[in-house]
């Protein structure tokens, strides 16, 4: 974490994974949360105030369950639901999509798309609630 409130930008708070290599993260608006996805396709949450990991780990194994036979890949995407701030989507280089609800500790919905991701974009959120109709 850095400060740039000097005029030489400071390093305030680091964390170093031993195993795993960051691929994507995501804060949502005014959230006490940092949401790292990794290499390994492992969710990690940090607590913004104190830069520390929180405890609570979304592991590959739990959010595609048996939906999948072959690990889903790297995390390409997180982003919350703007409707309800419990879950997030997550998605998978493999095409692997879940919307993860953290009250539950489950995914709440899986879906597998055609092609591989390398990211989310809004319009492709939008076709895929059409084709889920």
């Amino acid at each position: 974490m850095w400060s740039l409130r000097q005029k030489t930008p400071q390093i305030l708070h680091s964390l170093k994974f031993q195993r795993e290599r960051i691929t994507t993260l995501h804060v949502p608006f005014q959230s006490k949360w940092l949401y790292l996805g990794t290499e390994r396709g492992n969710i990690h949450i940090v607590k913004i105030v104190t830069f520390e990991l929180s405890g609570y780990c979304i592991n590959w194994n739990k959010a595609i369950e048996l939906s999948r036979k072959t690990h889903p890949g790297a995390v390409v995407h997180l982003s919350e639901n703007p409707v309800d701030p419990g879950k997030l989507l997550i998605g998978y280089e493999s095409g692997q999509l879940v919307l993860w609800d953290f009250k539950a500790c489950c995914a709440d919905v899986r879906y597998q798309a055609t092609e591989p991701l390398s990211g989310i974009s809004r319009v492709m959120l939008v076709n895929l609630r059409m084709t889920q109709r």
